[in-house]
């Protein structure tokens, strides 16, 4: 890929990656936003009281990397951090969402029973810390008086202060934001800059891009200069392909031609199409001892390094294909 962005400027990007595309995307979208609203339906309940904030197998979590959530999340499926459909769109209220309760000596002696081969915890699976940025923080603090890497995966609703990004990378915390090519222009815009400040501030953010081989010209063409913008800034980038069922409106805009179903869980999906320029895992492929990058800057990475993030293999979109052949 080759860019035709002549200056630095973020705005010149966005326009660029757009290209006039906003309209037809902002109506597939909520096309499938509300089929898939309509499909999931008797999926949302409305959470009772609060949770004390736990982590590890110990305290009943399924994985030794996890925490709870700090919040419980209740919102209609299409607002939830890409949970069902992967088009998280909407902007969230407190309204149906309840935040759970951080008790600083129980989650302290929670992080002293998991294993110290554990390197990294990641907050929760439904919830997004962008909800509250502050409790974010705390959680971050105690994770890494652990000695291990505070993970965070936020859509980001809400921008921190720049006192609170400053702390977060104080603590080393990795932020990773979850981008699509159904992101408005002033959503990516504002995950973009955040990942060049954190940066800045010496912090490591990595962009995700939820991925698929769409039947839409220009939604392969978004995604292609998203992914050349990430190159271009020298960006740590991962990628995570959309799976989605076989009744999900998803069918409607993605190219089944190149996605199969995965035996163990029926979904469709399209595997890796970026491998060469997204070269970091999601967070269920990289290895329990994951202490962080090396850098803030792809390039500072060694090769070998990369590499080694791989503790499970992710199929990659060439790999699919040959199997369909």
């Amino acid at each position: 890929m080759k860019t035709k962005v002549m200056n630095e400027e973020m705005q010149d990007w966005i326009d660029y990656i757009f290209d006039q595309a906003d309209a037809e995307i902002s109506e597939w979208n909520k096309n499938v936003v509300e089929s898939q609203e309509k499909n999931t339906k008797t999926e949302n309940q409305t959470p009772q009281k609060a949770q004390k904030i736990r982590a590890g197998k110990k305290a009943g979590l399924p994985s030794e990397s996890i925490t709870t959530d700090l919040f419980l999340a209740c919102l209609k499926t299409p607002s939830m951090f890409y949970k069902k459909c992967y088009l998280t769109k909407k902007e969230t209220s407190h309204h149906n969402q309840i935040e759970n309760i951080l008790d600083e000596d129980l989650f302290s002696e929670d992080l002293k029973n998991i294993s110290n081969v554990q390197g990294f915890m990641r907050n929760g699976w439904n919830s997004d810390p962008s909800w509250n940025w502050k409790k974010a923080l705390e959680l971050a603090r105690l994770i890494r008086n652990s000695g291990r890497l505070p993970i965070f995966n936020t859509k980001l609703y809400k921008m921190p202060s720049d006192k609170t990004m400053k702390k977060l990378a104080s603590y080393k915390a990795e932020i990773r934001i979850a981008i699509s090519v159904f992101d408005t222009r002033m959503h990516l815009k504002s995950c973009f800059e955040f990942v060049e400040n954190y940066r800045k501030m010496g912090g490591v953010s990595i962009p995700i891009l939820m991925s698929a081989h769409y039947n839409k010209g220009v939604l392969n063409r978004k995604q292609t200069k998203i992914v050349e913008f990430i190159k271009e800034k020298d960006i740590i980038g991962a990628e995570h392909s959309i799976q989605f069922p076989e009744n999900s409106p998803l069918h409607k805009i993605i190219d089944a031609n190149k996605c199969e179903k995965k035996e163990e869980t029926k979904n469709y999906w399209c595997g890796r199409i970026f491998s060469e320029e997204l070269k970091v895992p999601t967070i269920n492929a990289i290895p329990p001892y994951y202490l962080g990058m090396q850098n803030s800057l792809l390039s500072k990475n060694e090769d070998a390094f990369l590499n080694s993030l791989w503790y499970q293999k992710i199929k990659t979109n060439e790999e699919i294909k040959l199997k369909l052949d």
